[in-house]
């Protein structure tokens, strides 16, 4: 029998499988020990880990010490197991009820030496909780033995009388022999700040019909990086009532995975994927794009794993769709999109895709939201998928208020959907299992409903190539306003541009505007054109942004706290005007229509007005709470 002594007391430990990353599983209190997960989840986690089971101190094998049994004393007996056997890089914790309330407790005392935990309808100890375990175990006679007999009815149930006997008669000799019921009166409660303070992803599963649910509702209004599962009919034994499920779940958890990416080629919907796609690479997991190389040139590292799909698309498709787009406004502009663009691209794209996923052989497909060969693929051949919305505007209903052009889409919608043998759902751009979403509800609308699987996670901030900037012109002290209306709208700014310079010459605020310096010729002093800026490092140094409307531009502007003049000129970006507008973080302009005095007159009060950069750190506090690409990760880790 493996034995390990640590902290004074003698432990029955035992190692299953290989791996870069530890798991290390908890069982519950009392009428549990580590066969518990042996039996279940252990062994399947194993094909992929280092996995570690011990049982608690008084337990099982483990020696029966008469005092130590507040969570404390179990989170140090932890702490010395893990050093005993020389693991000091961070864990995965999984814990069973009580088990799962000592991973929560050493996550609390140990942030830097828990890398995730997964709980399994885990108590989550509050003032008071200490009493009512001690009430519990120093219950008598009949009614004693009735509640044990129900709490662990599913668990005894699996053993042969004479092992119910002896793990009936161990659990009285630990309430009875020792100061277990003491020391839980004396363990210190989780109060909810220690509960923020766990930086770490968890998933929690919990039974509807749990008696603890309430525990797993307080943790993920608390814990930063929770994700609440529930399984439906369910009690506290949902690791016996729901066995397989939950096996499944923690399997794909810890497991490293492939990631498939699917994205358009379409200008800004490849760089928010790529920090998403780093922090999954830095987990340990495989990560590919199934992308047209035309577009992903220059937006992917060298080293990325690209699938690539056909660049030459039916029809001349690309740039058929850029010179009828830029003709078109409103809702009409819209149908185009759809009708002329977004579907026969995924009919194009959908065989590829599925020959992408039989050459990688993903577990879980990524798909951009305009990208809807992507879903239509996952779903096609049976494999767990979530939408990214790279644009908040699309949480909006582009339609509202024309009823026929909305059943229209729903039609088109379905006979995509017909054509790939499936069965028609409302919106097959959406995934029902989680909608990744890089904005903050704050900036979309808080009062909005949204559907159950959409989970904002804020904008994917991350590194980018160097652009070579004169810093130097920047002026200590002055205020600084950068002029950017993207890269595709540059070619329709020559007068808007020279409206701007008209309005801002000589003004006491240092313009900076990314732009190609032929649409403005001779700036003046107070100036700088240059074709590309390194706009993520010069936010920072900004008053103030005036831009189209751009999701990007104005995700990045707010995640740094700075306000905006826009003036939206096409697509999602009216939408997304109107939100920083009802956000409070900046003002709107007309594009086609402003004169210099309008450009002038929105530029000073956003720059004068206080109240404008207020909303915008509030936006973009609340883009720094959703998580950005780590939380993505998290999410996308969970997915089964």
């Amino acid at each position: 029998m493996p034995e390990v002594t640590a902290n004074g007391v003698r432990f029955h430990v035992q190692w299953l499988g290989a791996g870069p990353r530890t798991v290390v599983f908890l069982h519950g209190l009392v009428m549990d020990n580590l066969s518990s997960w042996y039996f279940t989840a252990a062994n399947r986690v194993a094909r992929h880990c280092r996995v570690m089971l011990y049982d608690l101190r008084g337990h099982g094998r483990s020696e029966r010490p008469r005092e130590g049994y507040r969570v404390e004393d179990m989170v140090d007996d932890l702490a010395a197991l893990l050093d005993a056997s020389g693991i000091d890089s961070p864990v995965a914790l999984v814990g069973n009820s009580f088990g799962g309330l000592l991973a929560l407790a050493f996550a609390a005392r140990h942030p830097e030496r828990v890398g995730r935990i997964t709980l399994i309808d885990a108590h989550v100890s509050a003032a008071g909780w200490g009493e009512e375990m001690a009430a519990t175990l120093s219950l008598q006679g009949e009614e004693r033995d009735r509640l044990i007999a129900e709490s662990f009815k599913d668990w005894l149930g699996r053993h042969q009388e004479r092992k119910r006997n002896r793990l009936a008669e161990n659990a009285r000799e630990l309430v009875y022999e020792t100061r277990l019921v003491e020391d839980l009166r004396r363990s210190k409660p989780l109060d909810d700040s220690d509960l923020k303070a766990i930086d770490c992803p968890i998933l929690a599963l919990y039974g509807t019909e749990s008696d603890v649910l309430d525990h797993g509702e307080r943790l993920r209004r608390n814990a930063p990086r929770c994700e609440l599962r529930l399984l439906p009919g369910c009690t506290h034994s949902v690791l016996w009532e729901a066995t397989q499920e939950v096996v499944g779940t923690i399997e794909a958890f810890h497991a490293p995975r492939r990631f498939l990416f699917v994205v358009p080629p379409l200008t800004g919907h490849i760089n928010p994927t790529m920090p998403i796609a780093l922090e999954l690479e830095r987990r340990g997991h495989a990560v590919a794009w199934a992308v047209h190389p035309g577009a992903a040139k220059g937006r992917l590292p060298g080293a990325a794993k690209i699938l690539p799909l056909d660049d030459d698309l039916p029809g001349g498709m690309q740039d058929e769709f850029l010179q009828r787009a830029r003709q078109l406004r409103g809702p009409a502009r819209l149908k185009f999109l759809f009708e002329d663009f977004f579907v026969p691209l995924a009919r194009a794209m959908r065989p590829q895709v599925e020959a992408a996923i039989e050459e990688w052989n993903p577990d879980v497909i990524v798909s951009d939201q305009q990208a809807l060969a992507g879903g239509l693929a996952a779903r096609r051949l049976g494999l767990p998928w979530a939408s990214l919305s790279t644009t908040s505007a699309t949480l909006t209903d582009p339609f509202a208020g024309l009823p026929r052009v909305a059943e229209w889409l729903q039609e088109l919608m379905a006979e995509l959907q017909r054509e790939a043998e499936l069965e028609p759902v409302a919106d097959p751009q959406l995934s029902p299992r989680l909608a990744l979403v890089l904005s903050a509800s704050e900036l979309v609308g808080p009062d909005q409903e949204y559907p159950g699987s959409v989970r904002f996670v804020g904008p994917a901030l991350g590194h980018r190539p160097g652009v070579e900037f004169p810093w130097d012109w920047l002026q200590s002290g002055s205020r600084k306003l950068l002029i950017s209306l993207g890269t595709i709208n540059a070619d329709l700014g020559r007068r808007f541009y020279a409206e701007a310079m008209q309005a801002l010459e000589g003004c006491d605020v240092q313009v900076i505007v990314a732009a190609p310096a032929d649409l403005l010729p001779e700036p003046p002093p107070n100036f700088l054109v240059r074709d590309f800026v390194p706009q993520l490092e010069l936010l920072p140094r900004l008053d103030a942004v005036l831009c189209h409307a751009g999701h990007n531009t104005v995700a990045e502007s707010l995640a740094h706290g700075v306000p905006l003049v826009v003036a939206p000129i096409k697509d999602d970006q009216p939408v997304v005007a109107q939100q920083v507008v009802r956000a409070g973080a900046g003002v709107q302009i007309k594009f086609g229509r402003v004169r210099a005095a309008g450009i002038r007159a929105a530029v000073e009060r956003v720059l004068d007005d206080p109240d404008y950069t207020d909303a915008a750190v509030r936006v973009g506090a609340a883009f720094r709470q959703a998580g950005g690409p780590v939380r993505a990760a998290d999410l996308l880790e969970m997915l089964d």
